[in-house]
């Protein structure tokens, strides 16, 4: 016959065992219940965040690669500083950072940072991974905040989802449109992942005398992972958004990920010329990440169309 002791034994075993199991079982559901959580950003909450945080000059500075230039510019600005006068079509190179010795006040037809707001587009597309069949799929309608940071600095942040947020730290000089660095934020099963690249030297995305065929590459890395990127111009020309019609570049980055996260990315972005905001972007992703024990597939597919050029405040 078991002694008292044995059997109170037994029961907290067996009390212990039923605790772990439940644990277990509820953690298994709430990945289930939380595998495609998709919160939608609305019209609202992208002017509530813009209004809520005031711009800060911490971000990009004049010392930190650009020149101060005032949020506008006496002329209407052209794409004429950026575009070669004849195109060669042959494939030129180039990393030149902004210079820091560039003019205070931009001349005639020089670039100026995009105006302070939120932006609407037209969205199509997600995203996925590779665990329990888990996505996020894009509301028609998102919206992205642009924020000026002092100087020619300006910050772009792209809440698609709440469970996804883009920002890129950009500089539009007087001559050059540049991107300093990139971030992403991506929430699974209530865990958000994600990294935030220094471009070095600074991502050119446009200076004076660029044409179809002109490349240029930088590496954005940072916490692990390498991102090695390769720029090349592939159209220069008219766009028209909102019944509206500007003059735009259009770039292709390809980019190749090693260490943390191993894979490929594709942009195609096409923006305003005197600007440096946006207009137009296709977006695939295709990377692997050691996750939850287990090496995990990240893959993207989205584009984003720029509604109207006016933003709301």
């Amino acid at each position: 016959m078991r002694s008292t002791g044995s059997r109170r034994g037994l029961r907290l075993a067996l009390a212990l065992f039923l605790l772990v199991d439940l644990a277990v079982l509820g953690t298994d559901a709430y990945l289930l219940r939380t595998r495609s959580t998709t919160t939608v950003v609305d019209l609202q909450d992208a002017l509530s965040a813009f209004r809520s945080e005031p711009s800060s000059s911490s971000v990009i500075s004049a010392s930190a690669g650009g020149a101060e230039v005032p949020g506008s510019a006496t002329g209407e600005p052209t794409a004429a500083a950026l575009v070669a006068p004849t195109s060669t079509g042959a494939s030129a190179t180039s990393s030149t950072p902004v210079p820091s010795s560039a003019p205070a006040t931009p001349k005639a037809g020089a670039l100026v940072p995009p105006s302070p707001g939120v932006y609407q587009y037209r969205t199509t597309g997600g995203e996925s991974v590779s665990l329990l069949g888990s996505r996020h799929t894009y509301p028609a309608e998102t919206y992205a905040v642009v924020r000026p940071t002092g100087g020619c600095g300006w910050l772009l942040e792209a809440e698609v989802v709440k469970e996804h947020v883009d920002r890129r730290r950009m500089c539009t000089s007087a001559d050059q449109v540049v991107q300093h660095s990139q971030q992403r934020a991506v929430t699974f099963f209530g865990t958000t992942d994600g990294a935030d690249l220094p471009c070095e030297p600074p991502m050119v995305w446009a200076e004076p005398g660029i044409h179809v065929g002109w490349t240029t590459q930088t590496e954005c890395s940072a916490a692990g992972v390498v991102g090695k990127m390769v720029v090349e111009v592939t159209a220069i020309g008219p766009h028209d958004v909102g019944g509206a019609t500007i003059d735009t570049v259009t770039i292709r980055v390809d980019g190749t990920m090693t260490g943390r996260v191993r894979g490929t990315s594709y942009d195609l972005v096409t923006f305003d010329a005197r600007t440096g905001r946006p207009v137009a972007m296709e977006r695939t992703v295709d990377t692997m990440a050691d996750a939850f024990g287990t090496s995990v597939r990240y893959q993207e597919e989205a584009s984003f169309q720029l509604v109207s050029l006016t933003p709301q405040t």
